[in-house]
């Protein structure tokens, strides 16, 4: 018999509705005979970042990268909360919302992702679409469809994944709409890709250069603007402006004075706790574990934490030991360059074309399965 089913019911907390989250809404039975889970998530679906590429060049449609996440709480019997965490209280063990309400906790997960750059006003009207939160790709994909002339220019800042396959998913759905996009990507490192294989770098120019699509690298077109140096502004006269370049953590942690690394993320520990709370913990994009600091935002990543942390949080509240989450150092990595094909990544493996797309389409459509 677990030992809390004769005490109090213990309140676990999960802010976010991030990958990892999912996986412990979808395993929630084995805490509700000691526990009851609440979710408190802004969005009542969460976008699946494997597929957002897809989704805005016309492959998949909404419903198919969506989880509907009021629909898993009431299927595993969650309590659902649409509203937005903006402070939390590790002292008193209470999560503040913006609609000015409170909720105790027993036990506090935090799994919102990340932003990519900020919402920046150009010439004083126009404004630079973020790829994340990834919600904002329907604001990209309104604008995509209903907002842009036959001759549209298009600039994306970053030349990450995010960036390469954006702008690639762009310019494919502006064509099958019949329009005649001219697509610029700014990168302010050396090359595009950074972390990623030589091999996958030079198939991604390639990808690149037979889309039309001009790439400029180590040029930040935002930061010469920030320095008035706007004799020649790459932003002016576009159309349409997407940011994917890098990531930053949202200002719940800071607001909340938790322990969190340079940027902002929240810190925790190789059981995902906080390094300073035990009874907070986090995954997926939001975080930064302390004993690898330089670990990339990569969604592959978030799923591999899933387990652990579905694991440790019913650990902790059982007083049993805990799993260490350790970091895979090589794992399968594909590109969705449009039009069906893919890059693929493994080891210093890489090629691209169709097989590598068919590849990545059915290990995502399985993920959604699994969970949808």
């Amino acid at each position: 018999m677990n030992q809390f089913s004769s005490k109090k019911r213990q309140k676990i907390i999960l802010v976010g509705g991030g990958h990892a989250h999912i996986h412990l809404m979808c395993n929630a039975r084995r805490y509700q005979q000691y526990a009851d889970i609440t979710v408190i998530s802004p969005e009542p679906s969460q976008l699946y970042s494997g597929m957002a590429s897809g989704y805005i060049e016309g492959v998949y449609r909404s419903d198919e990268i969506s989880f509907d996440l009021a629909a898993i709480c009431h299927r595993h019997k969650i309590t659902w909360i649409q509203s937005c965490v903006n402070r939390i209280d590790a002292e008193n063990k209470k999560v503040y919302t913006s609609h000015d309400q409170s909720f105790e906790y027993d036990v506090l997960s935090v799994n919102t992702g990340s932003e990519s750059g900020t919402s920046y006003v150009v010439n004083g009207s126009q404004m630079i679409i973020p790829s994340k939160p990834l919600n904002n790709l329907n604001q990209l994909k309104d604008q995509l469809s209903n907002n842009l002339p036959n001759r549209c220019k298009i600039t994306v800042i970053g030349g990450g994944a995010a960036g390469i396959e954006l702008s690639l998913a762009v310019r494919a759905a502006a064509v099958k709409m019949q329009m005649n996009p001219d697509i610029k990507i700014f990168e302010r490192n050396a090359d595009i890709l950074p972390g990623y294989s030589s091999q996958t770098r030079k198939h991604s120019h390639k990808k690149l250069q037979q889309a039309g699509i001009s790439l400029t690298c180590n040029f930040d077109p935002l930061e010469r603007r920030t320095k008035d140096k706007t004799d020649d502004d790459k932003l002016a006269n576009q159309d349409l402006l997407i940011w994917a370049a890098g990531s930053r953590a949202g200002s719940l942690f800071v607001n909340s004075q938790l322990p969190v690394d340079s940027q902002g993320f929240l810190s925790v520990n190789e059981y995902l706790q906080s390094t300073a709370h035990p009874d907070i913990f986090g995954a997926g994009d939001c975080i930064s574990l302390r004993d690898y600091p330089k670990l990339r935002k990569v969604g592959v990543y978030a799923i591999r934490q899933s387990p652990v942390l579905c694991d440790n949080i019913d650990c902790l509240l059982s007083n049993k030991p805990l799993r260490k989450f350790k970091p895979q150092v090589h794992f399968l990595s594909i590109l969705n360059t449009a039009d069906k094909t893919g890059v693929l990544q493994w080891r210093s493996l890489a090629f691209s074309g169709r097989l590598p797309w068919l590849i990545k389409d059915a290990i995502d459509r399985r993920f959604m399965k699994r969970y949808q």
